[in-house]
């Protein structure tokens, strides 16, 4: 059933462009280079507990060949993963233990995509061994990760991409501009890693936010929640959303083509952003994926309406199929805050009644 997430897809249908979207894409991304540009400007530091410094330790030792790094780092990740109970195709984490952003529920979903070892450790500064799955966000802030403010309710997930993420440490550490500076895996993580994710929390923090003004709980904000000033373009992104929901609201649309309507700042369409990272379908790994997606489905099934529905009886006949295994598979609830246990069983219940 995740495959609407999972392949890339043409729309079929005619994909409207929301007026002053080009306008709004260039100011996000003057935002995020700007804020990227900031922290590697001003050194700071995380916890030395943050989960992301301790997959960067236990990876490997950065005086290895390239080659020998990736490869120890391939090895070792899986195991990395489980004892810091991060979800993978065969572990299936936890949503409790660590925390990223200000959520109750945080995911880390960790898989390896190979690179060319040489290449990346020249282009350091431009891997991106982070990035964000999905923000329970009511607002557009894209500010970098913090796990300190007040704790909301929500799920925030990310994936996290350790071999790469070790070849980047590889590639500063060897850096002539940086020789001087002395920074640990705590420091680096902080000034490097996390700024990283900015652009693919860019799409969906935008994914978000539209789900938000379709529910009417969309929060103005007049600056990014950051030491650093920076606008927010919160009214701009509104007329957007109102535009594009207009487009797909009560439609016999297909919902991978309304998808595709829902314009994100650096992929094409909400459907790219969307699109989960290779995987294995076992039953570790299932349900913590359905979760990333669920507010998106909901979503889907509610602006499509009746008309919208009857267009997509084989998605829907998929769905149902799929939320009898994930029920039946146990789903690890304990895994949970309680919120977001009942509002699982609460969708599987949903989907079960379509």
């Amino acid at each position: 059933m995740l495959d609407i997430f999972t392949n890339t897809y043409q729309a079929r249908a005619l994909v409207s462009n929301a007026p002053g979207i080009d306008n709004f894409r260039n100011k996000i991304k003057q935002n995020v280079t700007r804020m990227q540009e900031y922290y590697a400007s001003n050194v700071r530091s995380v916890p030395s507990a943050h989960p992301f410094v301790q997959a960067l330790k236990h990876s490997g030792v950065y005086t290895y060949d390239a080659v020998d790094l990736q490869n120890n780092a391939i090895v070792r990740s899986p195991y990395i993963s489980k004892n810091f109970q991060f979800t993978t195709e065969f572990n299936p984490g936890s949503f409790l233990k660590h925390k990223v952003y200000s959520f109750t529920d945080n995911m880390i979903y960790t898989s390896t995509n190979y690179v060319r070892p040489y290449q990346a450790v020249s282009n350091w500064s431009s891997l991106r061994p982070l990035k964000a799955m999905w923000l329970d966000q009511d607002h557009l802030d894209m500010s970098v990760p913090n796990a300190n403010l007040q704790i909301q309710d929500g799920l925030a997930a990310v994936h996290l991409d350790i071999p790469l993420m070790a070849l980047m440490y590889k590639g500063f550490k060897e850096d002539p501009k940086f020789k001087a500076m002395v920074l640990g895996e705590d420091q680096f993580v902080a000034t490097f890693v996390l700024p990283s994710i900015l652009e693919s929390q860019a799409d969906i923090t935008m994914i978000s936010a539209l789900i938000a003004v379709y529910d009417g709980d969309y929060r103005y904000m007049s600056r990014v929640n950051s030491n650093y000033y920076l606008p927010s373009y919160s009214a701009e992104f509104e007329k957007i959303a109102r535009f594009v929901l207009e487009r797909i609201s009560d439609t016999r649309m297909q919902y991978k083509d309304m998808l595709q309507n829902i314009p994100c700042v650096y992929a094409s369409s909400a459907l790219e952003a969307l699109t989960l990272p290779d995987f294995i379908p076992t039953t570790q790994v299932d349900w913590a994926m359905l979760a990333t997606r669920m507010k998106v489905i909901n979503f889907l099934l509610d602006v499509g309406g009746p008309g919208g529905r009857r267009a997509n009886q084989g998605f829907i006949t998929k769905l149902k199929v799929f939320a009898r295994q994930v029920r039946a598979a146990k789903v690890p609830y304990l895994n949970m805050s309680d919120n977001m246990a009942a509002f699982y069983d609460i969708s599987l219940s949903k989907y079960l009644k379509l």
